[in-house]
């Protein structure tokens, strides 16, 4: 029976493509009347293609464009949804890489706890946030992180998501929340960030923190986007999650399988060789560059490269046990499989 409507926030950008595409795969055995897409941008809406054939189902679509921090994004939502009906939320809006430090808590705290409260009039029955790795730092231990972690932030993202996470365990009932954490993305729909990435590595100039074994779990956007829906159609109660592929992988061999790639297919003219890489940086260097992470951060200066220097010589693993467990069916996309569509994306300009 489709009595239930589905609000989706940033359904823009690289994990909103991947839901909506998960979305249309779905359509006809989703139990919802109404779903509504939001996005800052327009341009960052669904492709039209897409957008077509989720219009052909009976359910009713529709987008609100707009930025949550406005007063006016809540009038239309108010326009848009009967509050006697029974309403999910996918809060996928978040942001990473801000102009100014303070940006993280006006957008991942502030927004955050506007957009909450505007809902508490409204008919709530499930609410999954997607969280990341960054409020439980580093595995300086060597252990994977669980639902168990304690919080160890680095860097105010690190706090922001990780204040955001505990707002909501206070905020909502066991029923009612799911924080969905997820670590580095992979998969199709990249951004430009990403697609810089994978560039640098194939002609060797993305450094590598030697010796580079550190390790790293990851998850393709693909599989993020069917955990929530898998998670949406469940009638267990779990209040957290870590999404990720079984294996981690270290950053050497991320690197290798990208330069593999591009040679195979015919990006780079040259094989990979062991003296590839042309940066190799000694192995405390992403300890040093967090605490200069730290200090610019108290001040509220923040670099994206200081950043990433901070992070890529660092192990960040997580254990995804407790989804799989119950989502046993769930066959995840492995980056071994998918690196080529992905290096071919990140060619195209």
């Amino acid at each position: 029976m489709r009595n239930k409507t589905l609000l989706i926030t940033g359904a823009g950008g690289w994990l909103g493509n991947s839901i909506n595409i998960i979305l249309a795969e779905r359509i006809n055995k989703l139990p919802y009347k109404k779903i509504i897409l939001s996005s800052l941008r327009k341009s960052e809406i669904i492709s039209q293609s897409i957008f077509k054939d989720l219009c052909k189902s009976e359910i009713n679509f529709e987008i609100i464009q707009g930025n949550l921090k406005d007063d006016q994004f809540y009038k239309n939502l108010y326009s848009k949804v009967n509050r006697t009906e029974p309403l999910e939320i996918v809060y996928a809006s978040s942001l990473i890489h801000p102009n100014n430090s303070s940006d993280f808590y006006k957008v991942n705290n502030g927004m955050l706890k506007k957009f909450v409260k505007s809902i508490s009039t409204y008919n709530l029955k499930r609410f999954i946030y997607i969280s990341s790795n960054s409020p439980h730092g580093f595995n300086n231990n060597l252990i994977p992180f669980d639902e168990e972690s304690k919080y160890k932030p680095i860097g105010n993202y690190g706090v922001s998501k990780m204040k955001a996470e505990l707002f909501l365990l206070n905020y909502f009932h066991n029923n009612e929340l799911t924080i969905l954490k997820a670590p580095w993305f992979h998969g199709l729909g990249m951004p430009e960030r990403q697609k810089e990435f994978i560039r640098k590595t194939c002609y060797g100039f993305f450094p590598l923190v030697f010796p580079g074994i550190n390790r790293r779990s990851i998850v393709n956007t693909i599989d993020l986007s069917k955990a929530i829906f898998n998670i949406l159609e469940s009638k267990e109660y779990y209040s957290k999650y870590w999404i990720c592929e079984k294996n981690s992988i270290s950053m050497r061999e991320y690197l290798n399988l990208i330069q593999d790639s591009a040679f195979k297919q015919g990006f780079i003219n040259f094989p990979r060789k062991r003296t590839f890489n042309k940066i190799i940086l000694p192995p405390l260097t992403s300890l040093f560059f967090s605490k200069l992470d730290m200090i610019l951060q108290y001040f509220g200066i923040y670099s994206k490269y200081i950043h990433i220097l901070g992070e890529i010589g660092m192990n960040i693993e997580a254990t995804p046990e407790l989804y799989n467990g119950q989502f046993y069916e769930h066959q995840f996309e492995i980056l071994e499989k998918t690196i080529d569509d992905e290096v071919v994306e990140a060619f195209s300009y």
